[in-house]
């Protein structure tokens, strides 16, 4: 269900995790959709959604003991070997950036919710994913474009990607 959501607001431009949360929720089956916008509300019941995408998700899997996506184990292996898999290949391609990024999102997503990688560490491996050549060129148009960034800070996988399309 969430890859087709995810593909559909794709094809119309709706990448960021709130258009994609208000989309789930415009398009939920009516059975559900209460439930699930309890979800996304604060604790005020104002519509600021405290909660991103990919916790967004798993939130709601969690509410269907057996679905496929809490039933997917993945380890921090599974994460590094895709990661060095990767940088040993150009991305060349829009697609071929989606395809790393939603596959890199869906391990980490798994590894930060049951506590076995922190938001930063995820981050940095990120950008890791990309062949040497590219990810120098994408890091120096970062800092290029915010020569205020600490140099010890991770660069968050949105401008990571965002700056990497834009290269390509």
């Amino acid at each position: 269900y969430f890859d087709d959501i995810i593909d559909f607001c794709d094809g119309f431009g709706l990448s960021d995790g709130l258009a994609r949360i208000k989309f789930t929720l415009k398009y939920a089956p009516f059975e559900s959709a209460d439930l699930w916008s309890h979800l996304a509300e604060s604790s005020n019941g104002d519509w600021d959604y405290q909660l991103s995408w990919p916790e967004f998700v798993v939130a709601i899997a969690r509410l269907y003991p057996g679905s496929r996506k809490m039933d997917q184990q993945y380890s921090r292996n599974d994460l590094y070997s895709l990661v060095d898999s990767r940088a040993r290949r150009e991305i060349c391609t829009e697609e071929e950036l989606m395809n790393y990024r939603l596959y890199f999102l869906d391990l980490a997503t798994f590894l930060w919710v049951s506590k076995q990688l922190e938001a930063d560490e995820l981050e940095d491996l990120y950008v890791q994913g990309f062949d040497k050549e590219f990810r120098r060129e994408i890091i120096r148009k970062m800092q290029r474009d915010d020569r205020r960034r600490h140099s010890d800070d991770p660069w968050p996988m949105e401008q990571v990607t965002y700056t990497a399309t834009r290269l390509l």
